[in-house]
């Protein structure tokens, strides 16, 4: 079973990954014939991982996607991630601190709950 926070450790790894995926490339560019296989192992599982976390935003509102995105992945403060909120999408639309911590819990508990009723989603490596 999923959690919460179990998600939430997953979606904030994409940083370290994109990092590590990039580094892997550059040292293999225009050298891709000579990468080892467990390099090749390597820089799939970080692509899994990235389109796995892209998949998973997918069943997110954009509210709860751009809270996460921020927040979560970013990590911008929560004074910061309201300003950019407001930034994005204007003064009528400002949101309490406390209103944009409930999207993000809606939203990482909405990805657990997905993830947990498919069994088919058991192994796909986010603890």
């Amino acid at each position: 079973m999923y959690s919460e926070d179990d998600i939430r450790k997953f979606f904030s790894r994409r940083g370290e990954i994109e990092l590590k995926l990039g580094v892997y490339r550059a040292q293999f560019h225009n050298r891709e014939d000579s990468m080892p296989i467990n390099m090749r192992e390597r820089i799939d599982q970080l692509e899994r991982d990235l389109m796995t976390i892209d998949s998973l935003f997918h069943a997110l509102s954009a509210n709860e996607k751009f809270v996460i995105q921020a927040h979560v992945i970013e990590q911008l403060d929560w004074p910061q991630v309201l300003g950019e909120f407001v930034t994005r999408w204007g003064t009528d639309s400002e949101k309490t601190i406390r209103s944009l911590q409930v999207y993000q819990t809606k939203g990482l508990k909405k990805v657990a709950n997905i993830l947990n009723r498919h069994p088919d989603f058991e192994s796909i490596g986010i603890k």
